[in-house]
């Protein structure tokens, strides 16, 4: 007998099942961890969902969009519900965070929650009432307002977007007007 020959056959066997043991591993780690970030993202769908003040605040604004709601009633709901208005930010806040470090990616996020933050967020009355009044506290809204804008545009989907986005530093221009609030900051420190 050639041990040799009966060695390198074994060798290749226990290297064969040794990568067949890994793949099954990275198989199974990859389907556990593809439930958890469904488990996830069903989880965060629930946070909005069950909220009541998050579907008030949308459908106020859903109906300024279409035109069934002035924007001076749009104003007084506003600011009697401040406290709801802060606690969607903030909502959208953690939202651009789990983005930042990649937990979720702007396709799902645009898929889940596009309409919803882009009626409320590209609202003038929203922005004039709350995002530009407290600028120094929504770095976050207008750094994902900004990302989400780009990944809509490069993807052509202009739903909820105004043109002036495009055309102008608008009050749509949300980073530019936190920016300039930095800028400002800095000059006066």
């Amino acid at each position: 007998m050639n041990w040799e020959a009966i060695e390198s056959i074994a060798t290749l066997a226990g290297t064969i099942l040794a990568i067949v043991a890994a793949f099954l591993a990275y198989k199974e780690l990859k389907v556990g961890a593809d439930n958890s970030r469904g488990e996830f993202i069903l989880n965060l769908q629930q946070v909005y969902s069950d909220n009541e003040a998050y579907a008030d605040l949308f459908e106020v604004c859903w109906h300024n969009y279409l035109g069934k709601l002035e924007n001076e009633k749009l104003k007084e709901y506003i600011l009697e519900h401040e406290k709801d208005v802060l606690n969607y930010m903030t909502f959208f806040e953690s939202v651009y965070l789990m983005l930042d470090r990649r937990v979720l990616n702007l396709k799902l996020l645009d898929e889940l929650f596009g309409r919803r933050f882009f009626i409320v967020v590209n609202n003038r009355v929203v922005q004039d009432c709350d995002l530009v009044v407290n600028k120094p506290y929504y770095e976050n809204i207008f750094l994902l307002f900004d990302r989400w804008k780009e990944y809509r545009i490069q993807n052509n989907n202009m739903d909820f977007i105004d043109e002036n986005v495009l055309k102008t530093k608008g009050y749509c221009d949300l980073k530019s007007a936190y920016l300039e609030y930095r800028e400002n900051k800095k000059r006066i420190v």
